[in-house]
């Protein structure tokens, strides 16, 4: 009974004018999910005070999503999904994923708030620490932000083609032009982005390979944000190598726009000199950045180890950072992983801080665990 009358009220979140999908086909299907990450994690710095954090990076979240066959080979889709932290204090809910559309023999068309390909094409999958505090973004490897790795397309339209001789496009685009409007970091509902045409590609035509490709643009840079060299797109290519137990992927990124709302030029957990802290601040480039993140794992059994090497290469003076990262994952369960790890950032003094008594160096520990529930009904 309890499984039927939860059936019914997820049903009740994707109806169409107020027929529930359910009630109109048996062949519908509804789909409660979630992630719950939390992390424990130590960073030393150089000439500072040490800090230890409790954290999840944002892995928390909570979705619901439902596909209803129509007629022929096409189906309608749709999906929310909200971040939480409860266990960080933070009771509120923040909306991730919010889209509906249809899905079909010609590719998938979905309109909302969506995971931007620049985003999740290489980027963020080939990364098996992601959204933990040893992740490649926002430490040298790759670029953060809503410009960068962190990036969703609100108010967008989608079209995901089907596969064609191992190609598959990926093309995205705002629907607001306000790009001059949104240079506050500070607010949250500007930090989306409105207005860009993101592009990618994947091909995955050859055993064991993957390549990528994707660029973001911007319908005009952030021309009003003072003393930063802004520019107007980021793009990058990538490849991934998966034989048997190992892989090893290699992604090159050119990023240009480093600013505007939680812009992609940022490197966490470095000296904030402008709010008195240690640990937890952000260092910022003031100038295009060059990424290149390194990959490898290899599977033994219910245990990945991971090797990663990050450089960024700064166009700016004194900014430079390069990260090596070595940690396990351990699953004893496809649905439960524990993870440690150490990373180490060396970086030059006006990334770290904003005069020249910035640290050299910052060494994360890190210890977690994270456990991923779903029902289909």
């Amino acid at each position: 009974m309890k499984r039927t009358t939860t059936a019914a009220v997820l049903a009740g979140a994707f109806s169409l004018g107020g027929i529930p999908w359910v009630a109109q086909s048996g062949s519908a299907e509804v789909d409660l999910y979630g992630q719950v990450h939390a992390g424990l994690n130590h960073f030393s710095y150089e000439d500072a005070s040490d800090v230890t954090q409790f954290t999840d990076q944002g892995r928390s979240r909570l979705g619901v999503a439902g596909r209803q066959l129509l007629d022929g080979d096409w189906a309608a889709i749709g999906q929310l999904e909200w971040a939480v932290g409860p266990h960080l204090g933070e009771d509120n809910l923040s909306r991730r994923i919010s889209y509906v559309g249809v899905d079909g023999p010609y590719g998938e068309v979905v309109v909302g708030a969506v995971h931007a390909a620049y985003k999740t094409l290489g980027g963020v999958r080939w990364d098996p620490l992601v959204t933990t505090e040893l992740q490649q973004r926002r430490t040298g490897g790759m670029s953060g932000g809503s410009f960068g790795h962190n990036d969703f397309v609100d108010r967008a339209v989608q079209y995901v083609s089907p596969e064609l001789a191992g190609w598959q496009l990926h093309a995205q685009i705002g629907t607001e032009d306000d790009n001059q409007d949104r240079t506050d970091d500070g607010d949250a509902d500007q930090a989306m982005r409105q207005g860009d045409v993101i592009l990618g590609v994947d091909y995955t035509g050859l055993p064991d390979w993957q390549f990528i490709a994707a660029v973001m643009h911007l319908d005009e840079p952030f021309a009003d944000v003072d003393d930063v060299d802004d520019g107007d797109t980021n793009w990058k290519v990538g490849a991934r190598w998966s034989p048997d137990a190992f892989s090893f992927a290699y992604q090159y990124e050119s990023a240009e726009i480093i600013r505007g709302p939680a812009g992609a030029g940022r490197i966490d957990n470095l000296d904030d000199d402008a709010t008195n802290r240690v640990g937890g601040g952000e260092g910022r480039f003031s100038d295009a950045v060059n990424h290149h993140a390194l990959i490898g794992t290899y599977e033994q059994g219910r245990n990945t180890w991971v090797v990663a090497f990050g450089h960024a290469d700064a166009d700016g003076d004194d900014e430079d950072v390069t990260s090596v990262t070595g940690a396990l994952v351990h699953r004893p369960h496809a649905d439960f992983r524990v993870y440690a790890g150490v990373q180490h950032q060396s970086f030059d003094d006006m990334i770290g801080a904003i005069n020249d008594d910035g640290d050299d160096y910052l060494t994360t520990y890190a210890i977690g665990a994270r456990y991923d529930f779903g029902a289909t009904f």
